[in-house]
């Protein structure tokens, strides 16, 4: 499992697509459970162990493509849960140096999309760069939303962002929605505004959330390794900052949270270094040498460990009805057992 410029959250031997996912050299290993930090909110459609966050598109006008479509809900930006948003549908002007919405420069909103009621929901091409960066510049261009069109006949996948430092310093600034149309889909879509020069259209969230008992159920998908650069960071401060509010909708029983943390399978000899390093229970249980060192410094093991701890306490914590406890454990944990002091995986 790797990953690339796009980020992609899905499984692959390709490097030509993003991954979302933390598979090293230093040992071969099949993924059970691939997540960096996200919120995954269900009901889902499931590819390759990945639950896809799926939203509806329904398209008005032309007659020829009514309908609703199934689109991805990125992991980015600011999803609009249980809410929805019409508007035109349409490709940058100039859409021959434009389609990808890779240079900022390029990527302006035709004048007919800008005049016409509603949001301007900008279509771009899946390729070339970034997800993150085609949604960014073309929320600095004015679109309301974007709809990346893939370009390879497959299912639907969950467009992530990089975890490199570049990113970092803008994917935080990105408020509009982004989602995922399937190539067919998207292709059709072109073709209606190259026919009739417009496509009318609703992305819609309201059936996203699910709340079969009146409570909104979600989960977190995390690790407790610190030390995994932009990621590490955003998802320890996303903790320590939603620790109250996610107490409190706990509490007053809006809420039904579950943790959940990534896992992975020694393909090995359970017997070897990179497997004893990194695994436990004879490398049915990995996670990658926080520092790549199997030598030095904290084993995946050690991070394993303090996975599975981190989900007693909330096996606990939920058994005697308290199960917003498990927000105290982890958020305290993470300031005080840092790698960086020394305290991480102690003993007691």
């Amino acid at each position: 499992t790797t990953r690339d410029d796009e980020g992609v959250a899905r499984r692959t031997s390709s490097r030509r697509d993003g991954v979302l996912g933390c598979a090293r050299a230093t040992m071969t290993m099949t993924l059970i459970i691939i997540s960096s930090f996200f919120l995954a909110l269900v009901p889902a459609t499931y590819a390759n162990g990945f639950k896809i966050e799926v939203a509806k598109l329904k398209i008005n006008t032309p007659e020829n493509v009514r309908g609703t479509y199934d689109v991805a809900i990125a992991n980015f930006g600011r999803t609009l849960y249980g809410g929805s948003l019409s508007g035109t549908l349409t490709y940058p002007a100039n859409t021959a140096n434009s389609r990808q919405g890779c240079d900022a420069s390029a990527v302006a909103i035709p004048d007919s999309a800008r005049q016409s009621r509603g949001a301007v929901i900008l279509m771009l091409d899946r390729g070339s760069c970034a997800f993150t960066m085609k949604v960014w510049n073309a929320q600095l261009a004015g679109a309301d939303a974007v709809i990346i069109v893939d370009d390879r006949d497959e299912d639907l996948v969950t467009m992530d962002s990089g975890a490199d430092a570049d990113t970092g310093s803008y994917v935080s600034n990105i408020t509009i929605p982004a989602v995922l149309a399937r190539m067919v889909d998207g292709n059709s879509f072109d073709q209606a505004i190259t026919m009739y020069g417009h496509v009318v259209g609703t992305l819609d969230w309201h059936d996203v959330l699910p709340h079969p008992d009146s409570r909104v159920e979600w989960e977190l998908w995390s690790e407790s390794n610190d030390e995994c650069g932009y990621k590490c960071e955003q998802q320890n401060a996303f903790i320590v900052d939603f620790a109250p509010i996610a107490k409190q909708l706990e509490q007053d029983g809006y809420t039904q949270f579950t943790p959940h943390y990534i896992t992975w399978m020694c393909a090995q000899n359970p017997d070897s270094r990179e497997c004893k390093a990194q695994c436990i229970n004879r490398g049915r249980y990995c996670a990658p040498d926080p520092d790549d060192d199997l030598s030095h410094g904290y084993s995946g093991a050690d991070v394993v460990i303090d996975n599975l701890r981190a989900l007693c306490v909330f096996d606990a914590a939920n058994k005697t009805g308290t199960p917003w406890l498990w927000w105290d454990f982890v958020s305290q944990f993470t300031s005080a057992c840092s790698m960086d002091s020394g305290r991480f995986a102690a003993k007691s």
